[in-house]
């Protein structure tokens, strides 16, 4: 399964996460950006690969998630060479499971915020993971991959 998160705001959950499904399922299983790729590899070329191979993406969704800036003052989800957009872009188009998953009061970005390119994102059910629940949360979303990657 793919990771796909902005590190500016998820850099605590996206290692409690991967630990998790890693326990469940292996590392070889659980691609997360900067864990599983060695220094220097070409990541656009990984990501692609990666997506080929994965059965579902994991896209975590914190609270700034649609509003970090490029340099030029756009949000970054609206720039060509956004790297998030592109990996949901890719799983869409490539008939991934993508499932949001949402923390830390995160909202599910509506059709209108997303780029056209990935607003089918808008329609998948997203899991919201509450700090109080976090053991459940994580079971519940360990429990929907397990058929995926059981057969």
């Amino acid at each position: 399964m793919f990771i796909s998160h902005r590190t500016s705001e998820s850099e605590w959950f996206v290692d409690l996460l991967a630990d998790r499904l890693s326990a469940e399922f292996s590392w070889q299983r659980v691609f997360v950006d900067r864990n599983s790729m060695r220094p220097g590899e070409d990541f656009m070329v990984r990501i692609d690969a990666e997506l080929r191979r994965c059965a579902a993406m994991l896209v975590l969704i914190g609270p700034q998630w649609s509003t970090v800036k490029c340099a030029d003052g756009r949000r970054r989800i609206d720039c060509d060479d956004d790297v998030v957009r592109y990996e949901i872009e890719r799983a869409l188009e490539r008939g991934v499971l993508v499932i949001p998953v949402l923390f830390e009061g995160a909202r599910m970005p509506s059709r209108a915020d997303l780029p056209d390119e990935i607003r089918a994102l808008a329609n998948r059910h997203a899991k919201r993971v509450d700090p109080d629940h976090l053991d459940h949360d994580l079971e519940i979303i360990v429990s929907g991959l397990k058929p995926l990657l059981d057969a």
